[in-house]
């Protein structure tokens, strides 16, 4: 349902009577991302992982904290956990850039983004200073890595890709099918 979220108004960021999270949705605000977003970290999929990636997707939407462990204990090896943190992370941009009409988003809206994050995510136990953390590395193309820790990164990546396709998928939609599409966009992007 449009308009309809954890923390609405909470930040104290209304406009009238929507909420800028509930503006940002609204397809009249919006236009579609027409060009392909840059610092997508994934020039294709790795479609062994894809189904691993969306079953934590699954897990985080649906707030399962028992099958978001079982989900990442399914990564076998580093090289398929490493593809699974770049296509989350690639999927979170894809999200950013749609919602930017293919501009890149400013400190300021990372910030408010990375608050909505962590106050809808409160059941796992993010910070807002960590989503913006990541969110910065990941729009900045710095390895995320580099700025926290390996274990925090890992939860990040699934909880803001997963909140960011829940919460900004079109009316009627459901958030696989926004994903489908980040995923098609990346699909299509040119290899790196």
């Amino acid at each position: 349902m449009a308009g309809v979220h954890a923390g609405a108004g909470e930040s104290g960021s209304r406009r009238g009577d929507r909420c800028d999270r509930c503006r940002r949705r609204d397809p009249i605000f919006r236009r579609r991302a027409t060009e392909e977003p840059k610092g997508l970290m994934v020039g294709k999929i790795d479609f062994s992982v894809e189904p691993l990636v969306r079953e934590a997707l699954g897990a985080v939407v649906g707030k399962d904290l028992a099958r978001l462990q079982q989900a990442l204990g399914a990564f076998t090896g580093d090289e398929a956990a490493i593809h699974g943190l770049n296509l989350a992370t690639a999927v979170s941009l894809y999200v950013l850039y749609d919602l930017n009409e293919g501009a890149r988003s400013t400190n300021e809206e990372l910030a408010e983004i990375a608050g909505e994050v962590a106050t809808a995510e409160k059941w796992v136990g993010v910070a807002d200073d960590e989503v913006n953390k990541y969110l910065q590395a990941a729009h900045s193309g710095t390895r995320v890595d580099q700025i926290l820790p390996m274990e925090r990164v890992i939860i990040l990546a699934y909880v803001i890709a997963a909140n960011l396709l829940a919460s900004y998928c079109d009316e009627g939609e459901h958030w696989w099918d926004l994903l489908d599409r980040a995923e098609a966009a990346i699909e299509a992007s040119p290899e790196r």
